[in-house]
């Protein structure tokens, strides 16, 4: 049987999950190969629960138990729009997508997607977990160069897998927290 709660954790940046005592994830063979990934722009008229949290992903198709989302500032775009990164990190080892966001209206409707496609993932599966984490006010932004075009970055490798590292870590967080019992 495995064990399930939630936790709402305050350490100066929001985190929130369900953990889940269990076998870690499975992984990917797709992701090692890659050697960066371009950032998308988030579309709040094409934005579906699936954009953050997909039931699958890969071939063969991996189903997604758990689903990380990383924020932190981004440079302002070419007509000075204040914006932030969204490291999407699905089993804790895979970066399904970098979304690029503006802050304002864009950033509300980002965050709202999230929450729902958290809450509709989880409701009634006591093995899935989902985090939020980071500060989309990072100042100054982590300096980004260029992508294939002015307003889009390429994100290397080894930050992909610090996104991954610290997706695991965290979710390793929350359950040591939430299974705690209060014994040494």
């Amino acid at each position: 049987m495995r064990l399930a709660s939630c936790s709402i954790l305050f350490l100066g940046a929001t985190i929130s999950g369900c953990a889940v005592q269990g076998a870690d994830p499975q992984t990917s063979q797709t992701e090692s190969y890659l050697v960066g990934k371009e950032t998308e722009d988030w579309d709040p008229g094409t934005a579906t629960n699936a954009s953050i949290w997909p039931t699958t992903y890969g071939n063969p198709p991996v189903t997604i138990t758990n689903t990380s989302v990383l924020v932190k500032g981004a440079p302002p775009d070419s007509n000075g729009n204040p914006q932030f990164l969204a490291f999407v990190v699905w089993n804790t080892n895979f970066v399904g997508h970098i979304w690029l966001v503006k802050k304002g209206a864009e950033g509300v409707n980002f965050k709202g997607v999230m929450l729902n496609s958290f809450a509709a993932q989880t409701a009634g599966h006591a093995g899935f977990q989902s985090l939020f984490a980071g500060n989309v006010d990072t100042d100054p932004p982590v300096p980004r160069g260029p992508g294939p075009t002015i307003d889009q970055y390429w994100i290397e490798q080894p930050e992909l897998n610090n996104a991954k590292i610290n997706s695991q870590t965290m979710i390793g967080a929350i359950e040591n927290f939430t299974n705690f019992n209060g014994q040494q």
